[in-house]
């Protein structure tokens, strides 16, 4: 078997519209763990919101990591968005300052020898392959919706 060579990078921007960073980026090479949270500028809280998303899938992927022999990466990576989801919503109801508050995500996993990801909203997880770059996920978005079932193209989106 070759060895894998696995290089990462991870890199936020304000972007050309807002003040504020709210992007937050978390890896842990223990765990196979890579993650992009880029909070949803525009509403309250943002910032908070890919904070706690960042804090709550590690704090989960963490405690389940001896489960990751048992459990199926896809199951894991779903239910620490879930747990950081819920998280969000909590705090959110609890403090008025931070209603309205969410995040997009991109979670990926490696297990032997495969790269397992899971995402919501519209950040995405491209593959760089030879000098070539494919994105490899489908934005949840109204937009994408649209292109997808072919009534938008791509010059009209």
């Amino acid at each position: 078997m070759s060895d894998l060579t696995l290089r990462a990078h991870m890199e936020t921007h304000t972007g050309n519209v807002r003040q504020q960073n709210e992007d937050c980026c978390d890896l842990d090479t223990e765990l196979g763990y890579f993650a992009v949270f880029d909070g949803m500028g525009g509403h309250n809280a943002g910032d908070v919101a890919s904070q706690t998303a960042r804090d709550v899938v590690r704090e989960y992927l963490s405690n389940h990591h001896q489960e990751q022999s048992d459990e199926q990466p896809e199951k894991l990576i779903r239910s620490s968005l879930d747990a950081a989801a819920k998280s969000i919503y909590t705090d959110a109801r609890r403090n008025r300052n931070l209603h309205g508050m969410g995040t997009t995500a991109v979670v990926c996993i490696i297990k032997d020898f495969t790269a397992i990801f899971g995402h919501s909203g519209d950040s995405r997880a491209y593959l760089l392959r030879n000098g070539k770059l494919r994105q490899i996920t489908r934005d949840h978005t109204v937009v994408a919706e649209l292109m997808a079932k072919g009534a938008l193209s791509a010059e009209e989106a």
